[in-house]
């Protein structure tokens, strides 16, 4: 992989098992983020959309636990 070459679209594997995370730490579907982003799947996050995702999750609360 090429220096710069993750800014070209797909956010890579690491920034995706972190999103995951905050996914299930708040309880926050995925299908939620992609549709705020107005994006059709994972693969089309760029990271700039990963880095808003990712600072509204983190003001977002943990889910309750069951």
């Amino acid at each position: 992989m090429q220096d710069g070459q993750e800014g070209q679209g797909y956010i890579g594997n690491r920034k995706e098992v972190v999103l995951m995370a905050e996914l299930n730490r708040t309880g926050v579907s995925l299908d939620e983020v992609l549709r705020r982003y107005k994006i059709g799947s994972l693969s089309q996050m760029t990271p700039e959309i990963y880095d808003r995702a990712i600072a509204a999750l983190k003001q977002t609360k943990p889910k309750k636990a069951a």
